[in-house]
């Protein structure tokens, strides 16, 4: 008898005893008998060697970019399957979510995973609310010659700091711009990816059986795909429930490859299956009925064959996506937007840099506090 090494379902390298016939055969094979199985998804996005945080950090300069249409003045965006080039970002970014979060829920009991869902979006929020409202808003009122109150900056603070974004303005600065007394129109989604959170996190508290709550995922999904079907055909609107649908999906979506993620092959004909599949989804005009699975599974693939490493380890993507829209109205306040390169090459510049002091600022210290407490509760009972 033979011994030899494969990598298993779960992607580590499992002994299997072969019979001496097949020597010629593992020969023959490079040394690997049998062929060695295709990588699976969950064992290329273990741990920080994967390009997850690139890929997000791609997104959110798409967001950047498409939003230069609106704060710029510059036009109408163009659109594919009735969605700009942010708002295919957002869903790119719902799907990555939902596989990282439900993988969090997964080793996590539920109070530990809503501590660290908290610690991650809130610290980071709160500290571009208080910095939009006091420095940004009185600096483009100067800028542009318009009036700030400091009232109206603590009710931006205040009023905004659930993630629901009840008032947009500050005062009446941002008069004189293309998109008037709007500070972040980014910053909406943020309050549907916690309402996400917060199903993902008591639907696992419910469904407790490990099969369970993979049909739970995979039948929230196709109830989300139905609603999401009747909404396009009766036309789609803006209201909280719309939103939800279309979003909730690609979220789903997300936590359903998650599920599968120890049998999902990576494989670049599936990932130009999935691709196909977005065309189709993209002509027909039901790309929030058809798109969920396909483009979290590319985007995923990406982060799983894509040799960049920007990010593994800091990961400015979330200050990117935070500050974008705020940066890009002071600057449209100072009058930049009259030389479009400028103008976008000065919105990246800027918006690093407030991203980088994000994340060790505040982001980075924040989800430290999270692993303590974690690692405190866990020697807690391990001591009792």
């Amino acid at each position: 008898m033979l011994s030899t090494t494969y990598p298993d379902a779960e992607g580590r390298n499992a002994r299997r005893e072969l019979p001496a016939c097949a020597e010629a055969a593992r020969l023959t094979t490079g040394g690997a008998y049998p062929p060695p199985m295709a990588e699976r998804v969950g064992a290329a996005l273990r741990g920080r060697n994967n390009a997850l945080n690139a890929v997000r950090l791609l997104l959110a300069g798409a967001v950047i970019v498409s939003h230069l249409f609106v704060t710029g003045g510059y036009g109408a965006e163009p659109r594919w399957g009735g969605y700009t080039l942010g708002g295919w970002a957002v869903m790119g970014f719902f799907g990555i979510s939902g596989y990282l979060v439900t993988g969090s829920r997964l080793s996590n009991p539920l109070r530990s995973y809503l501590r660290r869902r908290c610690l991650r979006i809130y610290p980071g929020f709160w500290t571009c609310l208080v910095l939009t409202a006091f420095v940004l808003a009185p600096l483009s009122a100067v800028l542009d010659a318009s009036h700030f109150a400091a009232t109206s900056a603590a009710g931006y603070v205040m009023f905004n700091a659930s993630l629901w974004m009840a008032q947009g303005d500050v005062d009446a600065t941002l008069r004189h711009v293309p998109l008037p007394l709007v500070w972040n129109a980014s910053a909406w989604t943020l309050a549907y990816e916690f309402l996400c959170y917060l199903v993902v996190g008591v639907g696992m508290s419910v469904a407790r059986d490990p099969r369970w709550r993979r049909w739970s995922l995979w039948a929230g999904l196709a109830l989300v795909t139905t609603l999401n079907l009747v909404a396009v055909h009766r036309g789609s609107s803006n209201g909280f429930l719309t939103l939800s649908l279309w979003l909730g999906a690609f979220f789903l979506a997300g936590g359903c490859v998650r599920m599968e993620a120890h049998r999902l092959p990576v494989s670049a004909w599936l990932a130009a299956a999935s691709m196909a599949l977005l065309v189709v989804a993209s002509a027909t005009g039901v790309v929030r009925a058809l798109a969920p699975l396909p483009l979290t599974y590319i985007v995923l693939w990406l982060g799983a064959t894509v040799r960049v490493r920007w990010g593994s380890r800091n990961d400015l993507s979330y200050g990117v996506y935070i500050y974008a829209f705020p940066v890009q109205q002071l600057l449209a306040a100072a009058g930049m937007q009259r030389m479009p390169w400028l103008y976008a090459s000065s919105t990246f510049v800027l918006v690093s840099a407030l991203a980088a002091a994000s994340w060790w600022g505040v982001e980075k210290p924040s989800l430290a506090l999270a692993h303590r407490g974690s690692a405190r509760r866990t020697q807690a009972v391990m001591t009792t």
